[in-house]
């Protein structure tokens, strides 16, 4: 029985590995591609060596009675770090976006952004994106 459960553990390590190292430690920025739940695209690039958000572009986001242009990087200041295949960030009027890597070519999570001064926000909107192989 130990045998068995010690062999879950490292299968499971190792598919963590597969699956993710990818992500987390590469070579070249990596540039994922995708759309969220508004009709509206995500797009943001892992730097290189991974483990942070180094580019990050969203459009069409509209709730509440608002529309945004584009939304970058600079919304939330500088560069995202992930662990462990997730990240999240914050901002001061709370715009949230957040996210995991599903596997090493696809991500997924929701965003939420906010105009403190009219009044509205977005509902969080999930969203999907994928590699962009060159």
């Amino acid at each position: 029985m130990r045998h068995l459960a010690m062999s879950v553990v490292l299968a499971a390590g190792l598919l963590y590995l597969t699956l993710l190292a990818p992500v987390q430690a590469q070579d070249a920025a990596t540039t994922f591609e995708g759309t969220h739940e508004a009709g509206g695209t995500v797009r943001f690039t892992i730097g290189p060596g991974g483990g942070q958000i180094v580019a990050l572009e969203l459009e069409g986001l509209a709730g509440g009675g608002c529309s945004w242009g584009t939304v970058d990087l600079a919304n939330w200041g500088d560069a995202i770090p992930f662990a462990d295949g997730t990240f999240s960030a914050t901002n001061p009027d709370g715009d949230a976006i957040q996210g995991q890597f599903v596997d090493a070519s696809r991500a997924e999570g929701t965003v939420q952004v906010r105009d403190p001064t009219k009044g509205c926000e977005t509902p969080p909107l999930r969203w999907v994106a994928a590699i962009v192989h060159p």
